[in-house]
């Protein structure tokens, strides 16, 4: 082809197909960006969902605080009514004690103006008077002295009788004249005294009539007070104080939580109308993408959650299909612009391929020959064992991707390498099938663990790609453990099962599965299988017991399987879509020679089988009566039968000793679920 292209050139330029290419790539660009924003929209209407919860959470606490404020506000105001009436009693006690001191004082003063008025009387009839009467006799007495001393002074001696005498009448008279001025001057001191006495009676008169006009003033304005009343004074009342500022208290709260209840009203107000757009906008796009986008049941119906991929309508998977052809266009219109070297390339591949290149090839080398054989031919298959003289030139990294499949068989010890030349790994098993098959005896490799001082769960017969992958995978599940140690962790697992029909499905995913599960097959096949071999007995355990034994093959049991591979062969059944499985190698060696009678026939051990299916599959138990421990071997752990009942896309058909197997872990679930018969003699 490529010869071709290098003599017929392109057919198209090359800008002409990359424009081509990038038309449709933006196509699904376009749809990408389309899908994206819906789920943007999805994850904000969640997001609003939660705000619009807190917002109404929000709004009923700001309501409930608002309420609450007003209570406390009633509250307040009752108390502080009260402690006002407290305080209004106090300022009435207070206000009746005044008068009652006022009045008092009134009393008290009116007496003291009685007293005064009889007090004035007292000494103006008392002492004053006789102050008066003693001035008016002092005087007379003073007045009678002076004259009889001015009497005296007429009767001094002449010269003539003082020398008659010789003085002695001079002597007598100024010794008597002294006297009468000496009288003169006490009766003036007497009338001084007098008129002392009558100023201090009248000072103490006038002391009374004072105090008396005091009395009277305050007399006066007491009663004035008394006549306008007395007010009732102001009170400190301190328990009315806090009441008063408990109501502002509360009156302050309760504007605060009628604005916070505003607010919170008013941010509900605006989700909700963010909300109302977003959900227009949503059912649009629910129209559009039908099942594939995700309503509210989509998140509670788990069935419907792991069968539906979400955003791949119709639409999406035509453009993405468009876009598929228009990748393949474009790589044929590359072949057709670099036929010749890439025809160099592919014939370097082959050589590698083959185990021709040399073994100095350089490793840019080996992985230009790699990519161009990539470019052409997407995926390459191969077993680990192959993996090393494939991709031996190429060094850490040099691929793109490395899928494992059936990694639940795989040792990590046989995946290292390849693991090593990948940048990404995507690795598909199941831990619950078969295990990986290690040619190392037990002891031997517990020997050399336990000398390497290496964990019993690093065991090569006990860890695989799958388990070690499900360890490193944060998303994911646990299912119960066969041996009974512990859950077992699987990563991503993909739970929804389209090979099965009943009862195969229950038998594995009890088994198995614990229910996980989802049955995913379909009728539209079995329908198909059912019109085309209407008389082909349905799924059921073909019950025998065998009386002779070689091994573990039971000939009872040989002549059941003749039986229904001779009646298959009669409907003209596609032999290739059958297949014998035995759990031991002495019956497998047996089954294996029907496959040399019947063209296409699958036969051999359960391990065998993994990875493959058939519409219809034989289970051949076997069993030696004498070795049970052969039969708690094979059912120790799910895995076996597990792979053995998966096969069956149609029909199961388990030939063995019921009565034994049935006893057996695990088998007992598929004794439960096939119906059993005893067999049909020839």
């Amino acid at each position: 082809m490529l010869k071709g292209y290098e003599q017929t050139g392109p057919d198209v330029p090359w800008l002409t197909a990359v424009a081509q290419f990038e038309a449709v790539e933006k196509r699904v660009a376009q749809l990408r960006t389309e899908r994206s924003e819906v789920y943007r929209d999805v994850q904000r209407r969640a997001q609003l969902d939660e705000k619009l919860a807190d917002l109404r959470h929000a709004v009923k606490q700001a309501t409930d605080a608002v309420e609450t404020a007003r209570l406390r506000h009633t509250a307040a105001v009752y108390d502080e009514r009260d402690r006002a009436a407290e305080a209004d009693r106090i300022a009435r006690a207070r206000q009746a004690e005044a008068e009652q001191d006022a009045r008092r004082r009134l009393a008290a003063a009116q007496q003291r103006i009685a007293q005064g008025q009889r007090q004035a009387e007292r000494l103006v009839e008392g002492r004053k008077a006789t102050a008066e009467r003693g001035v008016r006799s002092w005087e007379a007495e003073l007045s009678r002295r002076w004259q009889t001393h001015a009497a005296h002074q007429q009767s001094r001696p002449s010269l003539w009788e003082w020398l008659r005498i010789l003085g002695e009448a001079q002597r007598r008279w100024s010794h008597y004249d002294r006297w009468l001025l000496n009288e003169v001057h006490r009766a003036q001191g007497s009338l001084d005294a007098a008129h002392a006495e009558l100023g201090a009676a009248q000072q103490e008169i006038d002391g009374v009539h004072r105090a008396v006009d005091n009395a009277r003033r305050e007399t006066g304005a007491i009663q004035r007070k008394l006549d306008a009343g007395i007010p009732k004074p102001e009170v400190d009342h301190p328990p009315l104080t806090a009441a008063q500022r408990a109501v502002a208290s509360a009156e302050r709260k309760i504007s605060t939580t009628n604005q916070a209840l505003r607010k919170a009203e008013s941010a509900v107000r605006a989700a909700d109308s963010e909300m109302a757009a977003l959900e227009a906008k949503l059912a649009r796009a629910a129209d559009a993408l039908g099942r594939h986008y995700p309503d509210a049941g989509w998140h509670t119906d788990r069935a419907r959650r792991e069968m539906t991929a979400l955003w791949t309508d119709e639409e999406w998977n035509t453009a993405r299909s468009e876009l598929f052809l228009a990748a393949l266009a474009l790589h044929k219109a590359f072949l057709r612009h670099s036929a010749a070297p890439l025809r160099r390339n592919l014939h370097a591949a082959i050589d590698l391929v083959s185990g021709d290149a040399p073994a100095d090839l350089p490793a840019d080398a080996a992985l230009a020959a790699w990519q161009s054989l990539f470019f052409v031919v997407p995926v390459v298959s191969t077993p680990f064992a192959s993996y090393a003289r494939l991709f031996g030139h190429l060094g850490k990294e040099a691929l793109g991707w490395l899928l494992i499949d059936e990694a639940g068989q795989a040792t990590p010890q046989n995946a290292v390498g390849a693991l090593w030349r990948t940048k990404r790994a995507v690795v598909v098993g199941d831990p619950l099938q078969l295990e990986p098959i290690t040619t190392l005896p037990f002891r031997t490799e517990q020997t050399i663990r336990a000398k390497m001082k290496v964990d019993e769960q690093w065991s090569p017969s006990r860890i695989s790609v799958q388990r070690l992958a499900d360890r490193l995978t944060p998303l994911g599940t646990s299912l119960p453990d066969a041996d009974d140690g512990g859950p077992t962790w699987v990563g991503v697992p993909l739970t929804v099962h389209r090979r099965c029909d009943q009862p195969m499905f229950d038998i594995v995913n009890q088994v198995a599965y614990d229910g996980l599960m989802i049955e995913g097959t379909g009728t539209a096949a079995q329908d198909r299988f059912r019109a085309d071999y209407p008389t082909l007995p349905p799924s059921k355990w073909i019950d025998v017991a065998g009386t002779t034994a070689r091994g573990h093959w039971i000939p009872d049991q040989g002549r059941q399987l003749d039986r229904i591979l001779g009646t298959l062969a009669e409907l003209n059944f596609d032999m290739s879509e059958v297949m014998v499985i035995a759990p031991f190698r002495d019956v497998a060696r047996e089954v294996r020679q029907r496959a040399r009678r019947y063209r296409g026939l699958v036969a051999g051990t359960v391990h065998t089988a993994q990875g493959k299916q058939a519409d219809v599959v034989v289970f051949v138990l076997g069993g030696a009566p004498d070795r049970l421990g052969a039969l708690r071997w094979a059912s120790k752990k799910p895995n076996l039968l597990n792979v053995a009942v998966s096969r069956a896309k149609r029909r199961l058909y388990v030939i063995g000793d019921r009565q034994a197997w049935s006893q057996m872990r695990h088998f007992k679930v598929l004794a439960a679920k096939l119906p059993h018969q005893r067999p049909i003699e020839p």
